[in-house]
């Protein structure tokens, strides 16, 4: 079992008896306040074969050898909603709300989407060849896996989106803070359908044009009514 705490340490436990195998500071805590000492391990680890990949708030983006706890690499990533591993890179969230790829293999940037700054986004899931975000007002947005540009969105209704979306045989399921639930699958014109601009910026959520659209994205929406909430 793998466990993350609050101080920034990284444990692993014996599932048979709970005993400690080995501990490790993923980001020592600095600074002179409580709230600058924060380096919390709020999202869960991934683990990839035999590496850990964990990231900590106001601390760093790590992959760990998952036998002995020794560091393969670590890199100054702010996060606290987690992360998405495909077969050579990560894709992160950072606390800026940019999303990043990562090399696997060497903590090495890849490409920086910071368009999407500030909306308060879930953590990354992988649809094919595309990393699904969701937001604080409703949206749902496919970014390339290669390059990080925005291909389509769709919003799913007006209220925030916190958990992350669930990938299943190529579809991906959106569940929202307001319980409605939505299927979403990629069209077929999808690496040529712009991303449509958004109508406001999370500060200041519109309440026009709240049906359904998108570039590129197909959804079956359903709101979870009362009888199936």
């Amino acid at each position: 079992a793998i466990v993350g705490f609050a101080d920034g340490k990284l444990v692993t436990l014996e599932i048979a008896t709970g005993a400690p195998l080995w501990e490790l500071i993923i980001t020592p805590p600095v600074g002179r306040t409580e709230l600058d000492r924060m380096v919390d391990i709020d999202a869960d680890p991934v683990v990839v074969g035999s590496t850990i990949y964990v990231s900590a708030f106001q601390g760093d983006l790590a992959a760990i050898n998952a036998t002995d706890g020794s560091v393969v690499w670590r890199k100054p990533i702010s996060s606290h909603i987690g992360l998405a591993a495909g077969t050579r890179a990560l894709f992160i969230a950072n606390d800026k709300d940019h999303v990043l790829a990562v090399d696997s293999a060497n903590g090495g940037t890849l490409w920086k989407q910071a368009e999407l700054s500030y909306r308060r986004l879930t953590a990354p899931a992988l649809m094919g060849d595309l990393v699904l975000v969701g937001d604080v007002e409703g949206y749902v947005h496919a970014l390339a896996t290669e390059d990080g540009q925005i291909r389509a969105r769709i919003r799913i209704t007006k209220a925030s989106i916190s958990d992350r979306p669930q990938v299943v045989d190529g579809v991906a399921y959106v569940y929202a803070d307001d319980g409605t639930l939505a299927a979403l699958t990629a069209g077929g014109a999808l690496p040529m359908a712009p991303a449509r601009e958004l109508p406001a910026s999370a500060s200041s959520p519109t309440a026009e044009g709240t049906a359904p659209t998108t570039g590129g994205l197909r959804t079956g929406l359903g709101s979870a009514g009362d009888e199936s909430r």
